[in-house]
């Protein structure tokens, strides 16, 4: 057996900066695929709780979500420390690389936002419309038309792009969720329980928990009677919680990246409409991220909380359509909230006043353009960018750590 004395902490630094970096290259490599045999044992058991432990009380729904994501995240630590026992820093090294190449990487999502972005560039709505909803695991609503006037094809074209506008900033609102799922919140946790050995602990915690909650979810809106109401509460609750300062986190980046003073204003700007009102309490950390980021971008960006392979409940969709209707309105009297926007060639019937027409301005500028596929590649920019920031901190650290 090797001697494990305490590890300076440049060394611990330079341990995760190089494991992110090795896994970030393999998911390059060979990405893990959603169906992978890993996700699906995991899945199983997530299912078996559920199944076996959950009475419908809300102690057992508490036993159950431990079994199910407590249980694998302390085992992932315990497998660590016996390969650095048996190995050294070697067989560390590879255990954290393992964990990370299934928790962690951009082509968990970046493949499906790359065919929805050709769909797009080929105009083809509807076959963009399907890979969004197939992403999504949910069936495409149909999408509203504007309003049409007397000549058809201009009203041809006002629909073709305010269907592919809708689809657009669907699918950049998705794949930030997404990045900041699969990446960002992963590396958060995994670099916070990194000083007390458990970094493989901290991204197993995270994404169990974002799949036991929305695999709940799903069996819940399913009318699945292995899943109690209790149970529910819980795994959203504690989703909820896991996520809550990792999601502040990655606002802060974008922040950093992009424009920041659009993005803190964008993120005040939700914390004013009423952020912490929602029943779903995950659904403050979610508006958080997408608001950072439509400021970051300076994009208008909806409020999509549809997670992937989660079919949104009946107030989910009216929490969304209420959103949507609040951004989109920026074009319209501002006294008239509901009302759609007017298309880009169009002029309200009515002028403005002076204060109406500034508060409309001000209202705009603070949701930024309208997305569109040529908004893709900068948004792609903007998660790089994010995750080279982390790099760069890793790397300050592990200097500073020498050198003092």
């Amino acid at each position: 057996m090797v001697y494990l004395a305490p590890r300076p902490s440049y060394y611990i630094y330079a341990m995760i900066l190089t494991a992110i970096v090795i896994a970030l290259l393999l998911d390059q490599i060979r990405s893990v695929e959603r169906d992978h045999a890993v996700t699906g044992l995991l899945r199983r058991w997530i299912h078996a709780a559920a199944e076996y432990v959950d009475a419908g009380e809300r102690k057992h729904a508490w036993l159950a979500w431990a079994l199910a994501v407590a249980v694998p995240a302390l085992a992932a630590g315990l497998a660590g420390w016996v390969c650095a026992r048996a190995a050294g820093w070697f067989g560390q090294l590879v255990w954290n690389v393992v964990v990370l190449y299934f928790t962690l990487g951009f082509r968990q999502f970046s493949y499906r936002y790359t065919a929805i972005r050709d769909a797009l560039a080929r105009s083809e709505q509807a076959k963009a419309r399907d890979l969004l909803a197939q992403w999504q695991d949910v069936e495409a609503e149909p999408y509203g038309q504007p309003p049409r006037d007397n000549t058809a094809a201009r009203a041809s074209a006002a629909t073709q792009d305010a269907a592919q506008g809708v689809i657009a900033r669907g699918v950049i609102g998705h794949a930030v969720l997404s990045a900041h799922r699969c990446v960002f919140g992963v590396l958060f946790w995994f670099c916070l329980l990194a000083l007390p050995g458990l970094a493989p602990a901290g991204a197993v915690l995270y994404r169990q928990a974002e799949l036991a909650a929305r695999y709940w979810r799903h069996k819940a809106y399913q009318s699945d009677a292995t899943v109690s109401p209790g149970l529910l509460v819980v795994s959203q609750t504690a989703w909820a919680v896991i996520d809550w300062l990792p999601a502040r986190v990655t606002a802060l980046v974008f922040a950093i990246v992009g424009n920041f003073e659009d993005a803190i204003a964008a993120w005040r700007q939700r914390d004013a409409d009423g952020i912490g009102s929602h029943s779903d309490a995950s659904a403050d950390n979610d508006a958080i991220v997408l608001a950072a980021a439509a400021g970051a971008l300076g994009l208008r960006l909806m409020d999509i909380r549809a997670e992937p392979g989660v079919a949104p409940s009946p107030a989910d969709s009216a929490a969304k359509t209420a959103a949507s209707t609040t951004v989109e309105s920026c074009h319209a009297d501002l006294a008239d909230m509901h009302q759609p926007p007017h298309p880009p060639d169009w002029e309200p019937a009515t002028p403005l006043d002076d204060a109406a027409s500034a508060s409309a301005a001000d209202a705009c500028a603070l949701f930024g353009a309208e997305p569109d596929p040529r908004h893709f590649a900068q948004v792609a920019g903007l998660l790089w960018r994010s995750v080279a920031l982390w790099l760069l901190l890793l790397i300050l650290l592990s200097l500073a750590h020498v050198l003092g």
